[in-house]
């Protein structure tokens, strides 16, 4: 793990640096306050850009809560005594989300944003139906 942070903060050097488009006047809490509540009606008053948006935010947000059940819900609710299969399904639960994210990325593009709108709305639901789960079982594929 330590090696994969290092080769990722090793990488980092690589990026060529490019003068910022535009500079920061300073760092007033204020004024930075103001400029992301103008940044973001803008965002928000464009249709497809607010879609994309509200999108990303509800698949990240779901990735946060099933890692928070995870750690605090899954082991009381299938009375798991042991750290190793919350930490396995953490890694498998990452992976996913990992994956989720690059798919996403390059599968839907902002104009067929439309077409994910069913697989979105169902994820919230399907969430919900997890917190049901009382016992844990293994069986083979």
């Amino acid at each position: 793990m330590i090696a994969s942070y290092l080769l990722a903060a090793g990488s980092n050097l690589f990026i060529p640096r490019r003068d910022p488009e535009r500079p920061i006047a300073g760092l007033r809490p204020g004024a930075m306050v103001r400029n992301f509540i103008v940044s973001l009606r803008s965002l928000y008053s464009d249709p497809d850009a607010r879609f994309s948006l509200i999108g990303t935010s509800i698949f990240w947000g779901s990735g946060v809560t099933l890692r928070l059940l995870l750690f605090a819900w899954v082991p009381l609710a299938l009375s798991i005594t042991n750290n190793q299969l919350p930490s396995s399904l953490m890694g498998i639960m990452s992976l996913g989300i990992v994956l989720g994210a690059a798919f996403a990325g390059a599968w839907i593009s902002l104009e067929t944003t439309n077409r994910v709108l069913i697989g979105g709305m169902l994820l919230g639901p399907v969430i919900l139906s997890l917190a049901t789960v009382n016992h844990f079982t293994t069986r083979p594929c």
